[in-house]
């Protein structure tokens, strides 16, 4: 599944997709990314999380 930022941001205001803040970055657990999307999970996620947090900072 490929979503856009300002979705998952979205998703997360609307408690569609849980997530947590870890100081300025806002992280959601692997487990409930895997429920949303079978597909094969990237070992590197820092460009993902980087935009993610961008957007709520």
């Amino acid at each position: 599944m490929e979503c856009s930022e300002r979705h998952i941001r979205k998703m997360i205001e609307n408690g569609e997709l849980p997530a947590f803040r870890v100081g300025k970055l806002v992280r959601i657990r692997r487990d409930v990314v895997e429920e949303r999307d079978p597909a094969p999970f990237p070992t590197e996620l820092s460009d993902v999380a980087a935009k993610i947090s961008d957007a709520f900072s």
